[in-house]
């Protein structure tokens, strides 16, 4: 199964922007430019990418949180709370009806043009977290006959 490219560009804009602070420590000003245009492209293609698993929405719900002003520290904490749920594999009802329902407050704007930026973001978010999982199991195709002749039968 490919792994979720929100997930590969959330550590592909981890390391860019890790490049960048190493780099403005070292030599500030000098070719500084390149890697600010990398790390803002890699954002912007990760905040238009749609999360194939609760991992990736996870990510995508840590990056609004971690991009709320500090009035919105309590949604931010409620935020980190569910992407944690999200990354252990655990996806509650309940946290998808209250991420829904701060898309909307967000969209009507909460937190101001701030919060209409995150909305989108938020929104594709929840599509991750709200698809269905699909469980594969193993199917025995083997005759009974050829089972008690491999002794499992």
């Amino acid at each position: 199964m490919p792994i979720d490219p929100v997930v590969a560009l959330a550590e592909e804009l981890r390391i860019a922007e890790n490049t960048l602070r190493r780099a403005c420590a070292q030599r500030p000003g000098e070719a500084l430019t390149g890697l600010m245009a990398r790390a803002v492209s890699v954002y912007k293609e990760l905040v238009e990418t749609a999360p194939t698993s609760a991992l990736g929405a996870a990510k995508l719900i840590c990056l609004v949180a971690d991009g709320l002003p500090n009035s919105g520290d309590a949604h931010a904490s409620k935020m980190h709370e569910i992407s944690e749920r999200l990354m252990s594999g655990r996806r509650l009802r309940g946290d998808l009806i209250w991420l829904r329902a701060m898309a909307q407050a967000l969209e009507r704007g909460l937190f101001g043009d701030l919060g209409k930026c995150n909305a989108s973001i938020l929104n594709l978010a929840i599509q991750g977290a709200a698809r269905p999982i699909i469980v594969f199991r193993s199917v025995d195709l083997l005759p009974e006959d050829d089972r008690r002749e491999a002794g499992t039968g």
